[in-house]
């Protein structure tokens, strides 16, 4: 809670009401759905509550404590995840209308975001980072949306990773960066993202018709693009933009042919 409060703190003008959502019930306010004022407890457990809050905010007051709520969400305590899958399944039809989609896809590139949101721990010095680094926001959510609208497929990992012809810890460093990147990617309001994904796709387009193996084609554009990512990706790494020019070779439509991809390399000319 003291965290929670330290929002409060920081941004007293922008916070309305202040959350601690959770599928357990409280312990202290009445077990039901929806929000309930943490000042509605008896007198003596608010007391202690505002005792040890004081000693993380020595400044907290009555008022300001007024604004924070306990929410008691309906998920499921033995099956959280399928629970979730089936609201997600209920927001798309509400949105979209009946459209086939993986469930699994959506909640795993959802979940994989807000943890990392989560556990985001560098400074936040105004309102406009607490929601760039903190927050799951409209454009994203839309960016998802559109994932779902148009349905794109993209290859199953296994399948792109077979391609690749590299060690075993570079093989689990990009596998890691796949998982992490699809969320980023579905992201259309990241601009510094945007800048670099428009790179790679113009050069891609400059080898639309190619004959490149996979290898090939992924070491030519980050030779290319990595002076931009490292000034666009923070923190860089040799994974994730190799990451980022895979995920746009199997999504990008390029203007000319389609990119042929060898699934073997071609044998060296001696």
């Amino acid at each position: 809670m003291g965290k929670l409060f330290s929002n409060y703190a920081m941004f007293p003008d922008e916070t309305e009401q202040l959350n601690f959502v959770s599928n357990i019930p409280c312990a202290f306010l009445p077990s039901a759905s929806g929000a309930c004022q943490l000042v509605t407890c008896d007198a003596d457990t608010l007391k202690k509550f505002m005792g040890k809050l004081a000693q993380e905010h020595p400044g907290a007051t009555h008022a300001a404590v007024s604004l924070m709520h306990y929410v008691q969400a309906d998920l499921s305590l033995h099956d959280s995840s399928a629970h979730i899958k089936g609201k997600l399944n209920e927001f798309i039809l509400e949105q979209i209308g009946s459209v086939e989609f993986n469930p699994d896809t959506l909640y795993k590139t959802i979940v994989e975001e807000c943890r990392t949101r989560s556990k985001y721990t560098g400074t936040i010095s105004s309102f406009d980072d607490l929601i760039q680094k903190k927050s799951i926001t409209r454009s994203q959510v839309e960016g998802w949306l559109d994932l779902v609208r148009t349905r794109q497929a993209l290859p199953e990992w296994s399948t792109i990773s077979q391609q690749l012809s590299v060690g075993a810890i570079e093989l689990a460093n990009l596998t890691r960066e796949w998982q992490r990147y699809r969320a980023v990617a579905l992201d259309p309001g990241n601009e510094a993202i945007n800048v670099l994904r428009d790179k790679i796709r113009s050069e891609l387009e400059k080898r639309a018709g190619g004959a490149h193996t996979l290898d090939q084609l992924v070491d030519e554009i980050y030779l290319e693009v990595k002076d931009l990512a490292r000034a666009n990706i923070s923190p860089f790494s040799n994974a994730r933009l190799k990451i980022m020019i895979l995920y746009e070779v199997f999504t990008h439509e390029t203007t000319g042919e389609v990119q042929t991809i060898d699934p073997q390399p071609s044998e060296a000319q001696s």
